[in-house]
């Protein structure tokens, strides 16, 4: 009786350290793996330009307008933009060095 019962523990066991490594493992495969360089466009403009291209009128309401409603339109496509953005960019331009490319 006791030797059914530690089998089945033991399945037990090694099915959940595969899914607790496994799934991690394959979450990090699929993030990893979305293309980085897709171009988001909306209105024929790419997502980049919708917010870099007035690099000296972006703080005027107008423009920070266009911004917002071209991204609120991709909506959680512009996420992984957004984040190399964050991530890369050190000033008031596009990044260089943040992997993402677009348009």
């Amino acid at each position: 009786m006791s030797a059914p019962s530690s089998m089945r523990f033991r399945r037990f066991g090694v099915t959940a350290l595969i899914v607790l490594v496994g799934t991690p493992a394959l979450l990090a495969l699929y993030v990893n793996s979305s293309p980085v360089n897709k171009t988001l466009i909306y209105r024929n403009k790419s997502l980049k330009t919708w917010v870099f291209a007035s690099r000296t009128s972006f703080f005027l309401e107008p423009t920070r307008k266009a911004a917002q409603e071209a991204i609120d339109a991709l909506g959680t496509n512009a996420f992984p933009f957004l984040l190399a953005e964050l991530k890369g960019s050190r000033g008031n331009g596009p990044s260089t060095g943040s992997g993402y490319l677009l348009g």
